[in-house]
């Protein structure tokens, strides 16, 4: 039988402009408008004419984020420029070395054409201002704020919803960080709350790769007909469209103030010397998963989170049953019910490093099973941390024997 596909009947009166469906959703449509608006958008809502732009809806925000080995990768330092902030509104903003080479050169080209009265330099100056790139580890100090915020809720939830599973009893760092491991082994927690899943996450902007930037604009990224009257309606974005890509730059299609460097363009090829994709990520990047850096951002995270616990909640509570016995002849018992109140413990940074450095052994099993809980590979992990602990006695380095056991729990 013939196999017979569903469309989206549009209504008779969509409205088109040359080579465009026009859209008109934003966040106050209703859901069956957003609906059929984002469908618009999806199969008529940008230029036909123009350079196909990306479409990170469709395949997904992983751009400069993972290797062609599917690794997930963060850039190296040396493999990020300061961008001249004449460019920049005075803002300290960072890019891949190549695209702002890329960019340099787009420049010259624009700023020459402008100086010629080819284009209109009152229109689409905000190209000359880029308002976002990669902060330079800007993903590290997201990551933090992010993921202290994650703990301290999953703590919170535990201690008051569930607090006949997990009582807070943490009057210091060491007890603070058993409640959650503990929620770790209860499952508490996404994969996001390691580093390497998180820079996958939507938590992380795709500019943080260094391999994109975006120019300055006050179109929000689900205002469709912003797109549209902001800037596909005007011919002069398709030049600078085109001229992007003709100096080996691709627009964003759904963020049409976005443009990334494209490996498979001429400029780009020439730019990097030819090197293959796998090459350039090797060269201008690090590996993220499964390193020694990793468990120590997530311990990082904890000891924040505990050092936020403190400012938020000082004080913990015990409630004591006390017996007391009195001797008159006759003994008499009577039980109260005692509660009192006493500051949590500081914990220095020095004595944090002290602590991880003391007790990384015990702490790298620990984060074995945080792992196993996060990835859930496996319900018997035994003989795996058997492995591992036999791996730490043969005396191997700690970056060897973290990548081995992060590769166990979430590959083997």
């Amino acid at each position: 039988m013939e196999e017979i596909k569903s469309k989206i009947l549009l209504p008779d009166d969509v409205e088109q402009s040359t080579d465009i469906m026009v859209s008109r959703g934003n966040n106050d449509s209703s859901l069956v408008e957003a609906f059929i608006e984002r469908y618009k958008f999806k199969i008529g809502g940008t230029p036909t004419l123009l350079p196909k732009g990306y479409d990170f809806n469709e395949t997904g925000y992983f751009y400069g984020k993972v290797d062609t080995l599917g690794r997930t990768i963060v850039p190296k330092s040396e493999s990020l420029v300061e961008v001249d902030t004449k460019f920049t509104d005075g803002e300290i903003v960072y890019l891949n070395k190549d695209l702002y080479a890329l960019y340099l050169d787009f420049y010259e080209k624009l700023k020459l054409d402008f100086a010629l009265n080819k284009l209109d330099i009152n229109i689409f100056a905000e190209v000359f201002t880029i308002a976002r790139g990669s902060g330079f580890s800007g993903e590290v100090d997201q990551y933090y704020k992010v993921i202290t915020s994650e703990i301290i809720k999953g703590l919170f939830i535990e201690n008051v919803v569930n607090s006949d599973i997990l009582v807070d009893n943490a009057e210091n760092f060491p007890l603070y960080l058993e409640n959650i491991l503990k929620l770790f082994e209860l499952k508490r927690f996404s994969k996001e709350i390691l580093y390497n899943e998180f820079l996958l996450s939507g938590f992380n902007d795709i500019t943080n790769t260094g391999l994109s930037f975006e120019i300055s604009t006050d179109t929000e990224y689900d205002d469709n007909i912003g797109k549209f009257e902001n800037y596909y309606r005007f011919p002069i974005f398709g030049r600078i469209v085109a001229q992007m890509y003709i100096h080996g730059m691709r627009y964003d299609k759904n963020a049409p103030w976005r443009f990334v460097m494209d490996f498979n363009l001429k400029p780009t090829v020439q730019k990097i010397g030819g090197l293959s994709k796998q090459q350039y990520f090797e060269k201008n990047f690090d590996v993220a998963e499964g390193t020694l850096k990793e468990m120590e951002f997530l311990l990082d995270a904890i000891y924040l989170s505990y050092l936020s616990l403190l400012e938020e909640s000082p004080l913990i509570t015990k409630d004591e049953q006390v017996v007391t016995t009195c001797v008159s002849g006759l003994k008499k018992q009577e039980r109260s019910n005692k509660s009192y109140s006493f500051y949590r413990k500081s914990f220095t940074r020095a004595e944090f490093d002290r602590f991880v450095n003391k007790n990384f052994n015990k702490l790298l099993i620990q984060y074995a099973i945080s792992l196993n809980s996060v990835y859930g590979r496996r319900d018997n992990i035994n003989n795996i941390l058997l492995d591992i602990q036999n791996k730490i006695k043969k005396g191997l380095d700690k970056e060897t024997v973290v990548r081995y056991t992060f590769n166990k729990m979430k590959y083997c």
